[in-house]
Parts: structure tokens; sequence; C-alpha cells
């Protein structure tokens, strides 16, 4: 189903090294992988257990509070904070190769 041509091309596209013995590895697990995954959707529900991962987890805003009515006290509880914000450290570099 994947072949060595397209393993080597998500090598690529994730930017990681990898040799040609690994790539032929690769090809033959991720084709593994892939048949598995395909055949999910066709498994049947044998055990009583619900088996529907697809339902809404979320719940209704019923109740929600005023706004800022905790930000004095977020605001105190962090680590850092500047002008009525919480300051964070900087957690994306710009590639310069």
């Amino acid at each position: 189903m994947i072949d060595f041509t397209d393993t080597e091309k998500l090598a690529k596209l994730a930017r990681i090294e990898v040799s040609r013995e690994e790539l032929e590895a690769l090809s033959r697990e991720l084709g593994t992988i892939i048949t598995y995954v395909s055949q999910l959707p066709e498994r049947k529900n044998t055990g009583g257990e619900n088996t529907d991962v697809h339902k809404n987890a979320m719940r209704e805003d019923v109740e929600p509070h005023e706004s800022g009515l905790y930000s004095d006290t977020l605001l105190k509880a962090s680590h850092r904070s500047e002008g009525g914000f919480i300051r964070v450290d900087k957690v994306l570099k710009q590639d310069v190769s």
C-alpha cells in the first residue's frame, strides 16, 4: 500500500534523516499499520461496550461568570505579568538556516 518512494517522501517532509535500510523496514511497517487502521471502521461491537468514539463531550455553558471576575487572581498567581497579561517566554524560534 505504501512503497519505498512514499516512505522516502514522508521522511523528507518530517525532516528526518533515515538510511536506505531503515526506509525499507519503515515501508513494510507503515504498510502494515495503514492496513490495520483501515480495518478499524469495520470493527463490530461484540462486547456490549460503547465503541462510538465520535461523541460530543461538550457541555452547555449555562451560567458563565462575569468577564474579568478572576483576572486579578490569575495575574497574581502567575510567575510574571505585564500590562494586565500573563507574560510567557518566547517558544517559537525562527529558522535562520
